[in-house]
């Protein structure tokens, strides 16, 4: 039996500091929930100098990172990245982790919670469908656990993992897995998914053809998704947080949180630019996307910053704010994206 849903207010739990031994992480406040009003006004504005001056205080020089931030909790106090080393490494309160480090193959599709990591690695750069899941709880001394082995390349498509309160999800085929990372308890609640799923506060939601389902993340029980998203058609540009779920369709941003009566455009693909909106990530109030350049909107300002020129690439990553910098030395960045201050208005 569907259930209509009514989208709490949730906070993830978020650690701040790790130990090079197995010292769980302590908790961590959680940004508080976004603003409600939908911008009244659209615009593109230069990156503002406060903006840049925080990125270049919070990169990752020190602990061997490269290829950019792979995970994060809600205000960025830890994060994921890649080490030069082909290892994956947690980095929080100045400390490093390891997690696993692997001889051949790549890291793919991560996510964090706050407590739960899930991850891929990757078997073949000539085949990106062959990949075996994996999940780690860092708040014990244990190593990762598999969640499934797909490195035949069997079925596809692309592995990436969303996690949420301690459960995972991710797709291989068309089966949509969600997974209890405390009971290591596995159900497929779709075999038709077309798309990959998001996490919009307790709620699930993805795509089966031109049609929208949901479910309760936490039980796994069928429910019917907000009006204001049945509409929306089908799309494989979703993305959500807590309170704002973002989808692309014609060329447009389109966002909706509670409180708004009605989805709202939220950016317009920019002129002069090859290619539509792609990759939707939010945290807050921002949301980054690309086109042919990588952009941010602000949600309170309805104004839009677009990078200019290489090596210097912006990207959501769970709670933080991410800037790739450097062509040659790839040295990433991380801040809280609660923290920012709002880009310019219109």
């Amino acid at each position: 039996m569907k259930r209509l849903f009514v989208l709490p207010v949730l906070l993830i739990a978020a650690c701040t500091t790790t130990q090079s031994s197995a010292e769980p992480p302590a908790p961590a406040s959680t940004p508080p929930p976004p603003t409600v009003a939908a911008p009244t006004a659209l615009c593109e504005v230069a990156l503002p100098d406060e903006w840049r001056r925080r990125v270049d205080a919070a990169k990752l020089t020190d602990s061997g990172a490269q290829a950019g931030v792979a995970a994060a909790n809600a205000d960025a106090s830890t994060v994921f990245t890649k080490s030069k080393d082909k290892g994956l490494l947690m980095i929080s309160g100045g400390k490093q982790r390891q997690v696993m480090q692997i001889d051949e193959g790549e890291f793919v599709g991560a996510d964090f919670d706050g407590r739960w990591l899930t991850f891929g690695v990757g078997h073949s750069p000539g085949n990106l469908a062959r990949w075996t899941a994996y999940a780690w709880d860092s708040h014990s001394a244990g190593e990762p656990f598999q969640l499934e082995d797909n490195s035949e390349g069997r079925n596809g498509p692309l592995f990436y993992s969303f996690v949420h309160r301690g459960k995972a999800a991710w797709v291989r085929g068309k089966d949509l897995h969600l997974y209890d990372l405390a009971t290591k308890q596995d159900e497929v609640v779709s075999k038709a998914a077309t798309s990959r799923p998001v996490f919009f506060g307790d709620l699930m939601v993805w795509h089966e053809d031109a049609s929208l389902r949901a479910v309760n993340a936490l039980d796994g029980t069928s429910v019917t998704p907000p009006a204001q998203l049945t509409a929306m058609g089908k799309r494989d540009q979703m993305a959500a947080d807590d309170h704002t779920i973002v989808w692309v369709t014609d060329n447009q941003l389109i966002g909706w949180r509670a409180g708004w009566p009605q989805a709202q455009v939220l950016a317009k693909g920019l002129g002069g630019q090859t290619g539509g909106i792609m990759d939707p990530s939010v945290s807050g109030d921002l949301v980054t996307w690309r086109a042919e350049d990588s952009h941010v909107t602000d949600i309170r300002s309805g104004s839009t910053a677009r990078t200019t020129g290489p090596g210097y690439w912006l990207s959501i990553v769970g709670g933080a704010f991410t800037v790739q910098l450097g062509i040659q030395e790839r040295t990433p960045a991380a801040v809280s994206a609660a923290a920012l201050p709002p880009l310019p208005g219109c």
